[in-house]
Parts: structure tokens; C-alpha cells; sequence
């Protein structure tokens, strides 16, 4: 089944997310949900039931027994907050409001084609078919998984988080900040490669954008949001895709040791928080944009510091000058 995404990350994410991690509810509650952690699938629905009626108290809900509805809308909620939050779903305008309860008793379905079993991605891809009907978006479609493509995901070193891919005609190819050979190097990284001239010795820029070289060696070039609408940043921010992502770098943090994550900008920081410390190496600082590069990013040593890292892990270092 991959002609979307790389065999390897296809196997290891299906088990992710084969796990009950997506909650699902039967609840009437407006637009307001509870964000439920059901740590135990088998919890039984009384117990769940009585639990979320003593917490629906203070919310002025109506009678929830009596709006117990089948077959309504599920929303999935990823179960890592703390237990009780309540959300404000914002992008949910829904008379008849949304449900919300227990985990299912039988086992998720695997991946298929990158859709998770979860109705987050059902409405995440309802709300992509709807945008391409209407407008241009980025990257193509046979590029969307494309980071997932030059390595397998058992082999990962380096994660560099993006944010939502370059919204340009002709410059996003599924890898974070790169672009395919041909297209005008933007300015981010030009920033970059500006940094790696400084800390990698006989580091020359090269003549195009296309990290594939980079890809190919074990570094992830991730942004956490897949897709974005023509000359609109992070216009598909908030849709879905920060669940996929984050279970992707949490699977890496889990299942992986001794792996780089450089996170630049406020945004890929906060993805510290899904990374384990004692088994990774975490690198900081301003994002690459010129905006921001001169607050921290140039004389940062990031790359220099990575393949330290690799050499003490006793794992080859990543050849920086490898661009072909």
C-alpha cells in the first residue's frame, strides 16, 4: 500500500496508532468537549459515564443521559493533556454539537494510506479535498509524504522541524526547508547554509535548494504541518495535521536513541515537550527567517554539534556538503 508514503514509517506509525490514544465519545455537549484520557480501553462505560456527568456539572450541559446519541459526530481528541481540560473546538460550528466518550473495545484499524483510524483524519482529509477543489495547494500531492521517501524511519539521526511547507509556486516538496533544484533558494535557507559555511570546515553553498542529500542520510526534514494553501502561511494550521506529526516525532523519541532534534522558533520548541532528554539530544534556537536569524540562529553551531554528538554515539556523522 505505499505509493504515498515510505514502507518502513508506514509499518512503525500503524502501530502507533493502532494504540487507543484517539478517544471516542457519545456525548452531546455543544462545542465543548472534555479532554478525556482513557487510559485503559476496556474502561467501563458507567464508570466513564459517571465520571464525565460529576465533571459536566459546572459546564451548565443539559441532561447527558438523556443525550446519549449513536451514530452522531465523533470527534477523535488525542489523549495527552491533562485529564479534564476543557476545549473550545473553533473550528467546529455544529448545531447539534459534538460527542464525545469511551475508547473502542476492539482494536484500530492500521494506516491505510496515511489515513489514521480516527475521525480527526476523516475531517482532516474531507477539509484537504475541499480546499484542492478550490484552491492551489502545496506541495503537490505526490509530495506530500515525501520526507518519509529517502530513508527508513528505523535510521533516522536528525530531525530539523518546519513549520507549514513554502507557499510559492514550484518550491515545496515535502521536505522542510528545502525546494527541488531549479527553484530560487529562499531566503531561510540561504540562512542556513550561511550558518553551515561558518561551522563546517570547506562547507561550499551550493547551486540549488534540495536537501535530498541531507534526506538520504538519516536527517528527517519534518514540518508539522504537511500542507498549506497558495500565498497563505499556515493556512492549514490547527486542521489535523499537528496530531500526525507529533505522533511521528513522539514514535522517533520512543522507539529510537541517540537522535538530533534541532527545533527553530518558538513553534518546533514547544515539541520538546513530546521528546524524551535522557535518551536524545535537543538543540534550540531562533528560527533560520530573516527575521529572527541574527537573535541566535547565526553562531548557534548546530550542525557541527550534531555530528559531535553522532561521533560520541559511536554513528557516522552527517556529511553536511553532501547536496548532489
Amino acid at each position: 500500500m505505499s505509493s504515498v508514503i515510505g514502507q518502513t514509517w508506514e509499518e512503525a506509525l500503524s502501530k502507533e496508532f493502532s494504540k487507543p490514544k484517539f478517544i471516542e465519545a457519545n456525548v452531546t455537549c455543544e462545542r465543548f468537549i472534555f479532554n478525556q484520557i482513557v487510559q485503559d480501553a476496556s474502561q467501563a462505560f458507567e464508570e466513564f459515564y459517571t465520571d464525565l456527568l460529576t465533571k459536566s456539572q459546572s459546564c451548565e450541559f443539559a441532561t447527558l443521559k438523556d443525550s446519549l446519541i449513536k451514530d452522531q459526530i465523533v470527534i477523535g481528541v488525542y489523549g495527552d493533556s491533562d485529564r479534564g481540560n476543557l476545549l473550545l473546538v473553533d473550528d467546529l460550528t455544529l448545531d447539534a454539537a459534538v460527542k464525545f466518550c469511551r475508547a473502542a473495545e476492539q482494536p484500530r484499524s492500521h494506516l491505510s494510506s496515511l489515513k489514521a483510524d480516527s475521525v480527526q483524519f476523516d475531517l482532516l482529509t474531507k477539509f484537504l479535498e475541499a480546499e484542492r477543489r478550490s484552491y492551489t495547494i502545496y506541495p503537490p500531492k505526490e509530495h506530500v509524504y515525501e520526507w518519509t521517501r529517502h530513508s527508513n524511519i528505523s535510521d533516522v539521526k536528525v530531525v530539523i522541524l518546519g513549520q507549514d511547507p513554502y507557499h510559492g509556486p514550484n518550491q515545496a516538496h515535502g521536505l522542510a526547508f528545502s525546494v527541488p533544484k531549479g527553484v530560487a533558494i529562499p531566503k531561510s535557507l540561504i540562512n542556513i547554509f550561511g550558518e553551515l559555511k561558518k561551522d563546517i570546515p570547506d562547507f561550499v553553498k551550493p547551486s540549488h535548494g534540495c536537501l535530498i542529500g541531507w534526506a538520504a542520510q538519516g536527517v528527517l526534514l519534518l514540518n508539522t504541518v504537511l500542507t498549506v494553501r497558495a500565498s497563505s502561511a499556515n493556512s492549514h494550521k490547527n486542521k489535523g495535521w499537528e496530531l500526525f506529526t507529533d505522533a511521528v516525532i513522539r514514535w522517533i523519541s520512543d522507539n529510537l536513541s541517540n537522535v538530533i532534534f534541532l527545533l527553530w522558533g518558538d513553534n518546533a520548541k514547544v515539541k520538546s515537550s513530546l521528546i524524551c532528554k535522557e535518551k536524545h539530544l535537543i538543540l534550540t534556537a531562533p528560527h533560520p527567517s530573516p527575521l529572527s536569524a541574527y537573535r541566535g540562529f547565526f553562531g548557534c553551531q548546530h550542525f557541527s554539534k550534531t555530528n559531535n554528538y553522532l561521533i560520541k554515539c559511536n554513528r557516522k556523522p552527517i556529511d553536511w556538503k553532501y547536496l548532489p
